[in-house]
């Protein structure tokens, strides 16, 4: 459970990260800086992702997950010159960048969850 707990600590965390990664780089693509729009277009975009975990549970509609991904794209493509009010033409290289981003983020993520559960799992002898 507390591993459960960390990873989705750790998730809310990520999505806060990504949110001011978006703020900061909001001038490059001629956009304007704002934390809580910022946070709204990375909240908004995840938010199908997130719901698709639940359809991991059954294989079957694992499948939907991706659909799920791709609404969340759509989602950040179309938010982008809304809330950071930048240029329609700029949005696919701010996209890009963004997914860039939390990727990496999420293997930093996972690597952390990974080493506090394999560190967790040996404390208890069980490695």
């Amino acid at each position: 459970i507390a591993h459960l707990i960390m990873g989705y600590v750790l998730g809310l965390a990520m999505l806060y990260v990504v949110s001011m990664i978006v703020n900061a780089l909001a001038p490059t693509f001629d956009g304007q800086k704002n934390d809580i729009q910022a946070l709204k277009l990375v909240v908004y975009s995840s938010t199908p992702i997130w719901l698709a975990g639940v359809l991991s549970l059954i294989p079957l509609l694992g499948v939907l997950s991706i659909i799920a991904a791709l609404y969340g794209l759509y989602v950040l493509y179309v938010g982008l010159p809304v809330l950071m009010k930048n240029p329609e033409e700029k949005s696919i290289g701010y996209v890009a960048l963004i997914v860039v981003c939390y990727i990496v983020l999420t293997l930093i993520v996972g690597a952390i969850l990974a080493s506090v559960g394999g560190a967790s799992m040996a404390m208890r002898g069980r490695f």
